[in-house]
């Protein structure tokens, strides 16, 4: 055989074990950790409706919720876990890693790096909650940075962390802090109701209940034409909620209860001749990491002593935790 021709061969062959090779370099991992080598056809990798692989000359296509990694022209993309604490929930967007292991985590969806704590995702105006127990977050903020310096900076924090096990940032303290004593002060603007302010404490019975005896004072009237009064009541409130504000957005967050909550209230009058009462409501409460918070809900107020005499119950009330 000419030598030439057999170079020529040999340099045909190596090129495509290459290509064979670079192709069996993408892979997909399932939610069930089997992983599966092929070529990735997809184009578009960070919001894909299915991933297409072609495999053994046939092509296979799997939805987004059966996978929580794949691997395209070597650059790897995962899916970030929901603040779910379970195996197979993941959120439905492919990121790319860039910092994997530490007390922060960095990914990028796009042209945006995302942070990650734990179970919370924030983005890098909100490292002075964050990352506030490191001398140098502030200064990293007041100054323009790009994805690589932030990088840097996470690696710095990271470090710092590994070095001081027992400093903790505002959200490792009081981030989601249920306090079983929680007294507040709350002044409410009502639709229906002119006005309705309460001095109480919101006792924690549970991660999502709680209990509440308040002092009130009512601003209403008694009967239509009369003129407006404040009758002072005593209340027990128990309250469940149905969120606790794992999600962070934009430059605010929420500690202690708050979310979406359902509630019965007593209110027992001060004066013989008011009406005892029993309200139902559903509502939403947030609070700030300074520590006020807003609380609206609408329901129904029953007059006990009244039969048969239900009211419209609107309220929205700004209050101070402390």
């Amino acid at each position: 055989m000419n030598k030439k021709y057999f170079i020529f061969l040999l340099l045909i062959i190596s090129l495509n074990i290459y290509g064979q090779e670079k192709n069996n370099s993408d892979y997909i991992i399932t939610i069930l950790n089997d992983t599966i080598k092929g070529k990735i056809e997809n184009k578009k990798i960070f919001s894909p409706q299915k991933i297409v692989l072609s495999k053994d000359n046939k092509t296979h296509k799997y939805k987004i919720k059966q996978l929580k990694e794949i691997k395209v022209s070597g650059e790897r993309y995962v899916r970030q876990k929901s603040i779910r604490k379970t195996d197979t929930n993941y959120i439905g967007l492919f990121t790319k890693p860039l910092i994997e292991n530490g007390n922060i985590i960095a990914y990028q969806y796009k042209k945006t790096t995302l942070l990650r704590k734990k179970n919370y995702s924030f983005v890098k105006n909100q490292l002075k909650y964050f990352a506030d127990d490191y001398s140098g977050t502030l200064k990293f903020l007041k100054q323009k940075s790009d994805s690589s310096s932030l990088i840097k900076f996470i690696e710095n924090y990271n470090t710092f962390k590994e070095e001081n096990p027992k400093s903790k940032s505002f959200v490792e303290e009081k981030l989601h802090f249920k306090r079983f004593f929680n007294p507040q002060f709350a002044i409410n603007l009502m639709g229906i109701i002119p006005g309705h302010s309460y001095l109480g404490a919101e006792l924690g019975l549970s991660t999502n209940l709680t209990f509440s005896p308040r002092l009130s004072l009512l601003l209403a009237r008694q009967e239509k034409g009369e003129k407006l009064e404040l009758f002072p009541f005593s209340e027990v409130v128990v309250k469940y909620y149905f969120l606790n504000g794992n999600r962070l957005k934009k430059d605010k967050s929420t500690f202690m209860y708050s979310g979406y909550n359902i509630s019965a209230t007593y209110m027992h009058p001060f004066q013989w001749n008011i009406s005892k009462a029993a309200r139902a409501e559903i509502g939403f409460k947030f609070v700030s990491f300074n520590k006020f918070f807003i609380d609206y809900n609408i329901g129904a107020i029953y007059l006990i002593d009244r039969r048969e005499e239900v009211r419209f119950w609107g309220a929205l009330g700004f209050g101070y935790s402390f």
